[in-house]
C-alpha cells in the first residue's frame, strides 16, 4: 500500500512479527490465493534464514537500467576497477560482490551469506576505513537487460539484499517500468533504500534542481516520498563520497537486515490484507446470531414432530388403559405403543438407531437452506472466498447432523414409564363404580330369577323411591361412564403438557448437536479469520 510505512526501528520486534505472519499465513491458508500465500511463506523462510547468517553483515545492492552507471560507481565505492565497465550492453552480466572490513561474524560468516545470495564473484575493496566495516556492495545486472536471465538475477538478488540502492540517470529516470515495476512496490522499503542520479555532470547547473525536483515528485508518487536522493557522477567523483557515507551508515547501524526483512513482512501483509478485502471488510459477525431457525429446521427433519405426536399418542392410550371404562378398557390393549414402534424410549436404547423416519428431501434442503442463510448472516463481513470456503465447509455437515442426532434423539427419556397420580385415583374409582353396577345388576337379576319362579322375595331396599339395586347399576354405569370423559378430557391435557415436554428435552438435544456441527465450526471460522485480521492489521 503505498504512502503508508510502518517505521522500522531496532525496537520493533522482529521475531514478533515473523510469528504474527506465520499466524496470519497459517489462518488463511486455502483461503486466499495461493501466490499470495507462497509469498508470505518465501519471506518467512528468507527471515530464517537471513537471521542465521552473518547478522552483523550489511549487504547493499546497486540497481539500476541499462546505462544508469552502476558498475562505475562500485568501482569509485571501492577506490579500484573491481567491476568492468565497457560501451556495449549489457556490460554486468553476473553479480559481483565487492567485500569492504569485515564484520564482527568474521570473514567465513561473511564468505556463508554471499553463498546464499549465490554470489561467487567477489573482490576486496581498496577503499575501507572503520564506518564500512561489515559492508558488502554488490553490483547487479541490469533490471531492463535484454537477457531474461540477467533480469531475473537482479529480481531474486533484490528480494534477499538488505540494502537497496537504486541508480539512475538523468535521461531515464521517469521512466514508467522502472517507477512502475521496481520502485512503486518497493514502497515499505523506504528505510533501506538509496535513491541515487548518476552522470550529474551531464546536468546544467540551472537543470539539475529541475531533474531533482521531478525525481522527488515521482518518487513521492511512488510512496518513496520521504528517501534520500543522492547526485553523483563516477566520472567527476561528485557525489561518490557522500554515496558512501550513505551506504556506510546503513552498515553502521547494524539494523539494515531487520529493517529490510520487517519491510519485506509489510509488504506480504499489505497483499494479504488486499487478497483478504481487509480493508472494506466488515469482520465476522456477533457470536450470539440467533441460531433459532437452523435449530427450527434441524428437529423437523430430525423428525422432533413425529416424536412429539408419538409421545402425545402414547400417553393417550396409557391412560386410556389406565382410565378407561372397563368394559371397552381392553380395546386400547389392541393398539400398539406409539413409541416402541419407532424404537423410543426403550431401556438400554442409548446410542441406537430409531426408527424414525429419514429426512425428506424438501426436510434436508429447508435445513440446508437455513444454515446458509446462518452462515451468510454471520461471515457478512468476509471475503467472497473465504465466505465461500466457510459455507462450503458447514454446510457439508449437514447429513452427519442429521446422523449423529438420531441415537440422541433415541436416548431421550420420552417420560412413557410415569404414570400420573390421577391415573390410579380415577382407576380405583372405575373399578368401584363398575363393581357398585355389578353389584347392582346381579341384585336385579336374583329378584328376577325369585319373581320367575314365584319364590316369595325380601324387601328391596329403595333410596327415595328408588329401588337400591337400580340405583347401583344405573349409578355405576352412568357415573363409570362420566368418569370415562372425565379421565379422556384430563388424558388430552396431559398429552399436550407431556408433548411440549418432550419437545422441549428433544429441542435441548438438537440444539446442542447444531452447536456441536454448526455453530462451533463456523466460531472456529470466523476465530481464525479474526486472528487473520488481528495479524495483519498488526503488521501495517
Amino acid at each position: 500500500m503505498r504512502g503508508r510505512r510502518r517505521k522500522n526501528t531496532p525496537a520493533v520486534d522482529l521475531a514478533g512479527d515473523l510469528d504474527q505472519l506465520t499466524t496470519a499465513v497459517e489462518a488463511a491458508d486455502g483461503h486466499l490465493p495461493a501466490d499470495v500465500l507462497d509469498r508470505a511463506r518465501a519471506v518467512l523462510a528468507r527471515a530464517g534464514e537471513r537471521g542465521s547468517l552473518a547478522p552483523g553483515t550489511t549487504v547493499a545492492a546497486l540497481l539500476g537500467a541499462t546505462g544508469s552507471g552502476k558498475s562505475s560507481l562500485v568501482n569509485a565505492l571501492a577506490g579500484a576497477p573491481v567491476s568492468r565497465v565497457a560501451p556495449t550492453r549489457p556490460t554486468t552480466q553476473r553479480p559481483h560482490a565487492v567485500t569492504f572490513r569485515p564484520g564482527p561474524d568474521g570473514p567465513a560468516a561473511t564468505s556463508a551469506l554471499l553463498d546464499w545470495l549465490d554470489v561467487p564473484e567477489r573482490t576486496p575493496a581498496s577503499a575501507a576505513d572503520e564506518r564500512t566495516t561489515g559492508l558488502v556492495v554488490l553490483d547487479l545486472p541490469d533490471i531492463d537487460s535484454t537477457a531474461a536471465e540477467h533480469r531475473a538475477l537482479a529480481t531474486q538478488l533484490a528480494e534477499r539484499v538488505d540494502v537497496l540502492v537504486w541508480v539512475l540517470d538523468p535521461q531515464k529516470y521517469a521512466d514508467a517500468v522502472v517507477h512502475r515495476d521496481f520502485l512503486a512496490p518497493m514502497a515499505r522499503h523506504a528505510d533501506v533504500t538509496l535513491v541515487v542520479l548518476n552522470h550529474a555532470d551531464t546536468l546544467a547547473p540551472a537543470a539539475r534542481e529541475a531533474v531533482v525536483g521531478d525525481l522527488r515528485r515521482l518518487l513521492a508518487e511512488d510512496g518513496l516520498g520521504g528517501v534520500p536522493v543522492l547526485l553523483t557522477s563516477a566520472r567527476t567523483g561528485e557525489g561518490v563520497a557522500e554515496l558512501a557515507g550513505a551506504v556506510a551508515d546503513q552498515a553502521a547501524s547494524h539494523v539494515a537486515a531487520h529493517a529490510r526483512l520487517r519491510a519485506d513482512i509489510s509488504t506480504v501483509a499489505d497483499e494479504l490484507a488486499v487478497a483478504a478485502e481487509l480493508d472494506s471488510a466488515g469482520g465476522a459477525r456477533a457470536k450470539d446470531a440467533d441460531e433459532r431457525h437452523v435449530v427450527t429446521a434441524a428437529a423437523d427433519a430430525a423428525g422432533v414432530p413425529v416424536v412429539t405426536r408419538a409421545a402425545s399418542a402414547a400417553y393417550r392410550r396409557g391412560a386410556a388403559r389406565q382410565v378407561g371404562w372397563p368394559p371397552v378398557r381392553w380395546v386400547a390393549r389392541l393398539r400398539p405403543d406409539p413409541l416402541r414402534r419407532l424404537h423410543l424410549g426403550e431401556r438400554g436404547g442409548e446410542g441406537r438407531a430409531t426408527s424414525l423416519p429419514p429426512a425428506g428431501p424438501a426436510q434436508v434442503a429447508a435445513l440446508t437452506t437455513s444454515v446458509r442463510r446462518h452462515v451468510d448472516a454471520r461471515t457478512a463481513g468476509l471475503p467472497d472466498s473465504w465466505r465461500a470456503d466457510v459455507g462450503a465447509d458447514v454446510e457439508g455437515r449437514v447429513p452427519g447432523l442429521l446422523e449423529q442426532v438420531d441415537p440422541e434423539i433415541g436416548a431421550v427419556d420420552l417420560g412413557q414409564g410415569r404414570r400420573p397420580a390421577w391415573w390410579r385415583v380415577l382407576g380405583f374409582l372405575q373399578w368401584v363404580l363398575i363393581g357398585a353396577a355389578i353389584v347392582g345388576g346381579v341384585w336385579l337379576g336374583a329378584l328376577a330369577v325369585m319373581g320367575y319362579l314365584q319364590v316369595p322375595a325380601p324387601d328391596t331396599p329403595e333410596w327415595r323411591g328408588w329401588p337400591v339395586p337400580t340405583l347401583l347399576l344405573l349409578g355405576g354405569v352412568v357415573a363409570g361412564l362420566l368418569t370415562w370423559l372425565v379421565g379422556s378430557w384430563c388424558a388430552r391435557l396431559g398429552a399436550r403438557r407431556r408433548a411440549a415436554a418432550v419437545r422441549k428435552r428433544l429441542g435441548f438435544v438438537v440444539a446442542e448437536r447444531v452447536r456441536a456441527d454448526v455453530t462451533a465450526p463456523l466460531d472456529a471460522h470466523l476465530a481464525r479469520y479474526e486472528q487473520f485480521a488481528t495479524s495483519v492489521r498488526a503488521l501495517r
